[in-house]
């Protein structure tokens, strides 16, 4: 053993070579060649002074390493947050396809879901906390792409069960003087367009669908069917079937030969057709258009709904959506498994929705 640098610990021999890398002992210092990478031999310089360059040296190696890692390991700074949902313009349609490669391009915004506890039947409870929300125009169409989490595909309806859903709400008037985000007021209407899950694959021939789910059902007899009068049948109509005689847009009954005008109602929307067009001025006055505008598609990824809902453009730029005018846009969400329907659902507050000119 020998004593290094004349220091208190002692390393064996075997770890300090004695060789300078001029083959000839260091006069001051018990040489290594590590030593000559740290600290050159210097004639005449003394064993304290080659210790101090040592060690500032590695102290120096140390930071450097420190540094670097911890560069490498620092996650990059987050992307601010979208605040509004900007509509990005593409030469060809729009895709009705959420997973259609477009849409990685348009920034997506997540809006936050609220319970709607205004009216009854009330939402006591948020589930889904946002619905993500992205947007494309094309020539004549603003599409939104909405995506939020489900755990539960609800596509039929029945006894106790409900459709999942999701509607997009826009001012009937472009411009920044919105009216309620909860359906309008009676001089300010919005347009809404609902897609539901049990419409999209609705069959052409309702009747046989049903019959086919059904085979037991029979129906005995429908008294206003077979008269005659028009004035006797409309007040027969009132008596046994009070939604078609409401208006009901829900009711898939096919119309009577010759109804009374006024009567019947707008069916839901035909086959092929999964969106339904309304207008509303506040609550309980939700009106279907005769004929959708609209259209959608619906797909499940894991245990989320991805939704594209495409609105033709308005014709007059007082109108929304119009390009080149800022407007804003609501959302709501029903989630059939938690026995969501009517008012019962999750929405959103008016945000900001800009389209490009």
């Amino acid at each position: 053993m020998r004593t290094v640098l004349g220091t208190r610990s002692k390393i064996p021999l075997r770890f300090w070579p004695p060789i300078h890398p001029h083959r000839r002992r260091c006069s001051s210092l018990t040489y290594v060649r590590v030593c000559s990478l740290l600290a050159p031999c210097r004639r005449g310089a003394s064993a304290a002074r080659i210790r101090k360059t040592i060690f500032s040296r590695v102290l120096a190696a140390f930071a450097l390493s420190a540094a670097v890692s911890c560069a490498k390991k620092a996650p990059p700074p987050p992307p601010p947050p979208v605040t509004e949902v900007q509509a990005g313009a593409v030469p060809d349609r729009a895709p009705l396809d959420g997973l259609d490669a477009a849409w990685d391009a348009a920034p997506e915004m997540a809006v936050p879901l609220l319970a709607q506890d205004v009216v009854e039947p009330k939402q006591a409870v948020a589930g889904t906390p946002t619905i993500g929300v992205r947007a494309l125009i094309d020539g004549g169409r603003v599409v939104f792409r909405l995506e939020w989490t489900d755990g539960t595909e609800d596509r039929e309806v029945g006894l106790g069960r409900f459709s999942d859903a999701v509607a997009v709400q826009l001012p009937v008037a472009a411009g920044g003087d919105v009216p309620s985000a909860q359906m309008g007021e009676p001089d300010k209407p919005v347009r809404i367009s609902l897609w539901k899950a049990a419409w999209q694959d609705r069959p052409a021939d309702v009747g046989a669908e049903q019959a086919g789910r059904h085979p037991n059902a029979a129906i005995d007899h429908y008294p206003f069917a077979a008269a005659a009068d028009p004035a006797v049948r409309e007040a027969m109509e009132v008596r046994y079937a009070p939604a078609r005689a409401a208006g009901n847009p829900v009711t898939v009954m096919a119309p009577l030969p010759g109804p009374p005008p006024g009567h019947g109602g707008p069916p839901p929307p035909p086959p092929g057709f999964a969106v339904q067009d309304a207008v509303a001025r506040g609550f309980g006055t939700l009106t279907a258009l005769p004929q959708p505008a609209s259209e959608g598609h619906g797909v499940r990824r894991g245990e989320r709904w991805i939704v594209t809902i495409a609105i033709p453009l308005a014709a007059a730029p007082e109108e929304a959506p119009a390009r080149g005018r800022r407007t804003y846009a609501a959302f709501a969400v029903w989630d059939g498994s938690a026995r969501n329907v009517g008012a019962r659902k999750l929405r959103t507050n008016w945000v900001p929705l800009v389209l490009p000119p």
